[in-house]
């Protein structure tokens, strides 16, 4: 003989559920919030979809039955997979709406972070995504007063807020036209090389700034150039109408949007410039934000294994 399938209904067992807690038809109907006359029906219709009697009813009160206690521990295990069922599409359904909010360095916000936006929209459509260049020290200030979830720069000095996490390194190298005069040179380039030109800067919050300061051994105009502008777009001009020469990192020449430009390291000593993901330390970030930057990080590795400059930690 075939087995009727069941009509049995959730609201019906957790009527069931409340009623056997309760030891009280009255007690559960306020519980869940039905009249005691509509309790009444619901379990007896339950009873008829089951086939058996689950409570014994006096008229002092409500117990179970032998069938009755016997399914109490499948009921509650059913309602709560149920419950934890939904809760798990709630929190997929948070992730996939509101909004994600990310700083970023020029140079990442131009050669990284267009591609993890192109898979994330992809994957989370309803999310909205909110990206801010900045400098280093920009995108650091921004996480720590909560303005954006993650960060993408170098790391601002010993910063008790914020935790680091290594993203990738590259080198810093000399960026200038193709018919400048060193970059015409058949051998290396060496930083005191760049002893009496015109050096043009970013800034001294940027991360090539930083890592220059740190080099005491330097000419006195890469440390403290200048000429200083407050956007990578300026310098890319400057550069291009030849007002002089650039130390930048290997990730920043290749967004550069000047064919006549060139990029060439710069030796001894190789100077790298860092890359962390920034984050507030008392501050959890929304899962939202960690499937970004899940979606980051590989972009970089993908970048790591086809830029020949670009280093990335193992992970």
């Amino acid at each position: 003989m075939a087995l009727r399938t069941s009509n049995i209904t959730l609201k019906q067992l957790r009527a069931f559920c409340a009623i056997a807690s309760n030891g009280s038809f009255t007690m559960a109907a306020s519980q869940i919030g039905l009249s005691q006359p509509a309790l009444t029906m619901m379990i007896r219709q339950l009873e008829e979809e089951a086939g058996v009697t689950l409570f014994d009813r006096t008229t002092r009160r409500v117990r179970l039955s032998v069938e009755g206690e016997e399914f109490l521990p499948t009921a509650m295990r059913l309602l709560g997979d149920f419950e934890l069922a939904v809760e798990d599409l709630q929190k997929i359904a948070n992730q996939r709406r509101g909004r994600v909010s990310v700083a970023s360095t020029s140079s990442v916000a131009s050669e990284i972070v267009p591609g993890a936006v192109r898979k994330f929209r992809k994957l989370y459509p309803m999310m909205s995504l909110h990206i801010v260049d900045d400098s280093s020290g920009g995108v650091c200030r921004r996480v720590r007063r909560n303005e954006v979830d993650i960060g993408l720069a170098s790391r601002d000095s010993q910063d008790p807020e914020l935790d680091f996490k290594l993203a990738f390194r590259d080198p810093l190298g000399l960026v200038a036209r193709s018919d400048h005069p060193l970059m015409k040179k058949k051998t290396p380039i060496f930083w005191h090389e760049l002893e009496g030109y015109e050096i043009l800067g970013l800034g001294p919050d940027t991360g090539p700034a930083q890592a220059l300061l740190q080099m005491e051994s330097l000419p006195e105009s890469l440390r403290s150039p200048k000429l200083q502008v407050s956007n990578a777009s300026a310098l890319d001009a400057m550069l291009y109408s030849g007002l002089g020469v650039a130390v930048l990192p290997a990730l920043a020449y290749q967004s550069g949007h000047r064919k006549s430009l060139r990029f060439r390291p710069l030796q001894k000593p190789p100077i790298m410039r860092s890359i962390y993901f920034v984050s507030r330390k008392i501050r959890s970030i929304s899962r939202a934000a960690e499937a970004f930057q899940s979606i980051l990080l590989a972009q970089i590795e993908q970048l790591g294994c086809t830029h020949q400059w670009i280093e990335v930690p193992d992970r």
